[in-house]
């Protein structure tokens, strides 16, 4: 028998029933993982700029990329905490300010392979994907009602949560009395 599988359902179960419950917070939860995880983005991008090309251009757009890239992080981890309580006015603003900053970010990595002489061509074809996914991304931000579909998907998140946890704890139960039974 293993303690750490029935922990792991027992965990993944709660986690599920939490989130078809309060969908609500964990949307909150969701954008300040989001928030933290774009600061974090934005300051190794930072680091690695002089690594990349030594063009001023380059330099100068990846600078400002990054420093919006750390603002709309630290926007998104402060709106849930501090600023709103309901979710949805939390999830339009923050829906609307990353679509903003992923325009933002597309049509400075445009420019970054258009008109950096040094860059790599493996580089500059990675920014120019990195753009184009982040300028389609904005696009089904502005369009799609966000806050009814993530709500959803965080429900089907949950049920699918309990069904593992039950999973695993079943595995190991039907496991632990075969175990028994050879002994």
């Amino acid at each position: 028998m293993k303690l750490k599988n029935y922990f792991l359902g027992v965990l993944l179960a709660v986690i599920g029933l939490v989130m078809l419950i309060w969908p609500a917070f964990c949307i909150k939860i969701v954008v300040i993982l989001a928030g933290a995880a774009t600061v974090a983005n934005g300051v190794c991008n930072l680091a690695k700029t002089t690594q990349v090309s030594e063009d001023p251009a380059y330099k100068k757009t990846s600078f400002i990329k990054n420093i919006v890239s750390i603002l709309i992080g630290v926007i998104a981890v402060l709106c849930p905490l501090l600023l709103m309580k309901s979710v949805s006015v939390i999830w339009t603003v923050i829906t609307y300010v990353l679509a903003v900053y992923f325009v933002i970010y597309a049509i400075s990595g445009f420019f970054i392979s258009s008109y950096t002489k040094d860059l790599d061509s493996e580089i500059r074809r990675r920014i120019t994907t990195e753009s184009m996914i982040y300028l389609l991304i904005a696009i089904l931000l502005f369009v799609l009602p966000i806050g009814a579909v993530i709500e959803t998907i965080i429900r089907i998140a949950g049920a699918v949560a309990i069904v593992v946890g039950a999973i695993f704890i079943t595995k190991e139960i039907v496991y632990s009395k075969k175990m028994k039974s050879v002994k």
